[in-house]
């Protein structure tokens, strides 16, 4: 919460990665849970995983703008 209460919202690629990176980890986490590699309390449920991941694509373009031509 602390991460986007201030580098998430001011746009710095910091957060995005960090963010990112929580993000990847629930995800495999996830997968191990339905492939019954590990046994974790609780079952992950597949609409937050999506609204997380659709989360932090929607912003990416704050993050990570294009680049753009100088004029000669």
């Amino acid at each position: 919460m602390l991460v986007s209460a201030t580098g998430f919202r001011l746009g710095q690629k910091w957060s995005w990665y960090f963010i990112f990176a929580w993000f990847v980890f629930y995800v495999i986490d996830a997968l191990a849970y339905f492939s019954n590699v590990i046994d974790t309390p609780g079952v992950p449920i597949p609409l937050p995983n999506l609204l997380f991941g659709l989360g932090l694509l929607l912003p990416y373009r704050k993050f990570f703008p294009k680049k753009q031509l100088a004029n000669p």
